[in-house]
């Protein structure tokens, strides 16, 4: 390290050595890499601003350690920094240490991955003609997966919809329905806004053929010959059924009487 005297007075001073030469970089900090990377932060939430200093004519990306005083002597927390650029534009740094926090390194400089949320438990609506619907969507067969979203958004609050294979949210899905388990169905057609979620239509099952008689058994299962066509829980058959019902929505009872499918 270079060394320095002081002359004052027509005197020249000691021989002293010459303070640390340092720049000063104004970064964002979280322990979390996802925090780091997505959330706006600064001031009292995080990722936190920070200052931290380094070797004089290094950058965020070209430091070598990342240091909490002037001197560069006291190595900054472990966590990850990132420069303060809006989140989907940042590169992030970690700083570490061993179990016994000693020998701290600092990564290289990476590229946030993009940032998302997930959803789980989304059934989608068939592309089959006629069954991409809403109701195809809350009581059709299809199994229930996981999704992602943009960044700090909820099914409800989305406007665009992801496959959960979908890591750098290129292909947003169009033009299908989606359910959730708590009964909300909504359209994603890839452009904001969303269709507005509405709660899924009753799940019901059609029961056709099926005769009826407000007199007794015999007549049912013997004289009446005229069919009509009522409704049960999803699931359900004509010999599993608890009630039946003459509307879809499953709320208008059918009438007290003998009912046969045979």
């Amino acid at each position: 390290m270079s060394n320095y005297r002081q002359q004052s007075n027509g005197a020249l001073g000691n021989l002293t050595t010459c303070p640390t030469c340092y720049d000063t970089l104004n970064l964002l900090y979280s322990s979390s890499e996802t925090t780091a990377c997505c959330e706006t932060g600064g001031g009292g939430s995080a990722p936190y601003s920070v200052t931290v200093y380094v070797a004089q004519g290094e950058t965020f990306a070209t430091a070598t350690m990342f240091y909490d005083d002037t001197a560069l002597t006291t190595v900054e927390s472990n966590g990850y920094y990132t420069s303060t650029l809006a989140p989907g534009s940042r590169s992030y740094r970690e700083l570490s240490t061993d179990p016994g926090g000693n020998n701290p390194t600092l990564s290289a400089s990476v590229v946030c991955d993009t940032c998302y949320a997930t959803v789980s438990n989304v059934k989608e609506s068939s592309a089959n003609v006629g069954s991409n619907t809403a109701y195809d969507a809350c009581c059709g067969a299809s199994t229930a997966g996981v999704y992602r979203l943009p960044y700090d958004t909820t099914f409800l609050t989305a406007d665009k919809i992801y496959a959960g294979t979908d890591i750098t949210l290129s292909t947003p899905l169009t033009g299908f329905f989606y359910s959730i388990n708590d009964g909300k169905v909504k359209q994603f057609n890839g452009a904001s806004p969303a269709g507005q979620p509405v709660d899924c239509a009753t799940c019901f099952e059609t029961l056709t053929g099926i005769r009826y008689s407000n007199t007794e058994a015999e007549d049912v299962c013997c004289d009446v010959t005229a069919t009509g066509t009522y409704y049960a829980a999803q699931g359900e058959t004509f010999a599993t059924a608890t009630t039946l019902y003459t509307d879809q929505a499953l709320t208008v009872v059918a009438p007290g009487g003998f009912y046969s499918n045979d």
